[in-house]
C-alpha cells in the first residue's frame, strides 16, 4: 500500500491529483504608509504527484513547476530557476498541497525539509492544524511562519481543507480557498519529473526472463537490476535499489508478477547503499535476509533485524530451480556474495566485472574475478552483472568463452 493511502484518514485520492483554487497574494515589499500591502486575486490550480515529489502550479497567468527543493518558472517549453512565486518561498509553496505535507509528516511532530525544520500542529483527531517554520526576514529578523489547513471537509471519501492561509509574523501573505479537488493529474511536465535521479516508478520495471525461472528488472534510472529467482513455494529477490521508497513499487509488482508466491529470501552482493537500499521493505514483508557476516551488521543496524549469515556458501534448491550462494574474496568490500544457477550455468556477479570485449584487458576487480571462478570451480556458460546495465563499455551478460579470453590479454 503507498504510503499516503496510509496516511489519510478515509479511503484517499491517489498521489496524482489536482487542486483549484481562489487565491490572495499579498505583497508588502512597497507600502505607501505602515501596514500597506499589494493584493492579488487570481485563479490557482496544482497539478500535483506525491511520489515524484513534484507540483506544477498554476497563479492566474503565471505557470511555475516544484520539483522536489528546487523551483521554476515555465516559459513556454523552458524551465528557468526561482526563488519564489511572488512572496512565497519556495518551501513555503511546497506546504500549499497539505496532501503532500501528509505524506511527508506521517506521525512526525518535526519534518526536516532541506534546511528548514517544520513543526507539525495536530488536532485531538490529529488532523494536521498547521506547519510552523522559523524564517529569517531582511528587515524583522527571524520570523514564525504558519500555514493553517482550516476546516477540514469530507470531499466524497478523503478529508480536505476549505482554506489555507500562509502567514509571516502578524502578515497574512495567502489565502487559498478551495473549490474543487480531483483525483486525476494531467500535467505531462509533472509525470516526467525526477526530483531524485534514481528514483523508480512503475513505468520503469519491467521483466525479462534471464533464464528458466530467473527473472531481471532492468531499471534505467539506477542502472542497474534486480534478480528474483523463482522456487516452487517461494522467491528469492536479489539486489536492492537505493531505498525503500523504490523497493516498495519493485516488491509491489514483484508480487503481482508472481501471484500466490512469497518473497521468502532477500539478499544483495554486497553492502554499499545501492544494492541494501529496501532491505526494510522486504523485512516488514515478511522476508528473511541471507547475507554476509559484514552484511548481518549492516541489516541489524538498518531494520533492527537478525540475518541468516553465509560465510562460506549455501545452496538453496527445489524441483523448480537451484541456487548457490557463493561469499568470495572480492577485492571490493570485505565480504561479497556472487549467485551460481548449476541448472543453466548463469552467474550473477553484482558489479565485480566489466567485460569490454574478449580481446580487451581486464583490471582490478573484474580481472581478480577469473581467479575467484576458477577457485569455486563452477561451470559457467554465462555472467550477468548488477551494475552498470548500459555505459562504461560493459558487456551482461557476457558468455564465458568471452570471459575467460579477456582473463587472458595482458593488461
Amino acid at each position: 500500500m503507498h504510503l499516503l493511502f496510509s496516511l489519510l484518514l478515509a479511503v484517499s485520492i491517489p498521489p496524482q491529483h489536482t487542486i483549484e483554487a481562489k487565491g490572495v497574494l499579498r505583497d508588502y515589499s512597497h507600502p505607501k504608509h505602515a501596514g500597506d500591502f499589494y493584493e492579488e486575486t487570481l485563479q490557482v490550480t496544482i497539478a500535483a504527484d506525491v511520489d515524484r515529489d513534484a507540483m506544477a502550479l498554476t497563479f492566474g497567468e503565471d505557470r511555475f513547476l516544484l520539483r522536489g527543493h528546487d523551483l521554476f518558472t515555465i516559459e513556454g517549453a523552458e524551465l528557468k530557476p526561482a526563488d519564489s512565486i511572488g512572496d512565497l518561498r519556495r518551501t513555503t509553496v511546497a506546504k500549499l498541497n497539505p496532501l503532500y505535507v501528509m505524506s511527508l509528516a506521517g506521525k512526525l511532530d518535526v519534518i526536516a525539509r532541506g534546511d528548514e525544520l517544520w513543526r507539525v500542529k495536530r488536532g485531538r483527531d490529529g488532523t494536521i492544524e498547521a506547519i510552523e517554520t522559523t524564517v529569517k526576514h531582511d528587515l524583522y529578523g527571524e520570523l514564525p511562519e504558519v500555514v493553517r489547513y482550516e476546516q477540514w471537509l469530507d470531499r466524497g471519501g478523503f478529508r480536505f481543507p476549505a482554506r489555507i492561509t500562509v502567514h509571516e509574523g502578524t502578515r497574512m501573505k495567502a489565502q487559498l480557498d478551495i473549490t474543487a479537488i480531483r483525483s486525476v493529474m494531467n500535467d505531462e511536465l509533472v509525470r516526467a519529473s525526477r526530483a531524485d535521479r534514481h528514483a523508480i516508478y512503475d513505468e520503469d520495471i519491467a521483466f525479462r526472463e534471464l533464464a528458466p525461472h530467473l527473472f531481471a528488472i532492468e531499471l534505467k534510472p539506477s542502472d542497474s537490476r534486480v534478480f528474483i529467482a523463482e522456487f516452487a513455494d517461494y522467491l528469492f529477490v536479489i539486489e536492492g535499489a537505493y531505498n525503500d521508497r523504490n523497493v516498495s513499487r519493485i516488491a509491489a509488482r514483484i508480487r503481482e508478477r508472481f501471484a500466490g508466491k512469497p518473497i521468502r529470501y532477500f539478499s544483495f552482493s554486497h553492502i554499499h547503499g545501492q544494492y541494501v537500499g529496501g532491505v526494510r521493505t522486504y523485512v516488514s514483508g515478511g522476508a528473511r535476509v541471507v547475507t554476509t557476516p559484514t552484511g548481518a551488521a549492516v541489516v541489524k543496524e538498518i531494520a533492527g533485524v537478525d540475518s541468516e549469515v553465509v560465510s562460506a556458501s549455501r545452496t538453496f534448491e527445489d524441483a523448480t530451480n537451484a541456487m548457490t550462494v557463493y561469499n568470495v574474496d572480492s577485492q571490493h568490500t570485505d565480504d561479497y556474495f556472487v549467485f551460481y544457477f548449476p541448472r543453466t550455468k548463469l552467474l550473477l556477479a553484482g558489479d565485480l566485472l566489466c567485460v569490454r570485449g574478449p580481446d580487451k584487458p581486464l583490471r582490478g576487480r573484474s580481472k581478480h574475478l577469473c581467479e575467484t571462478i576458477r577457485k569455486l570451480g563452477i561451470s559457467v556458460d554465462r555472467i550477468q552483472i548488477t551494475w552498470p546495465m548500459e555505459g562504461y563499455g560493459c558487456i551482461s551478460p557476457v558468455s564465458f568463452e568471452d570471459f575467460a579470453k579477456a582473463c587472458e590479454v595482458p593488461e
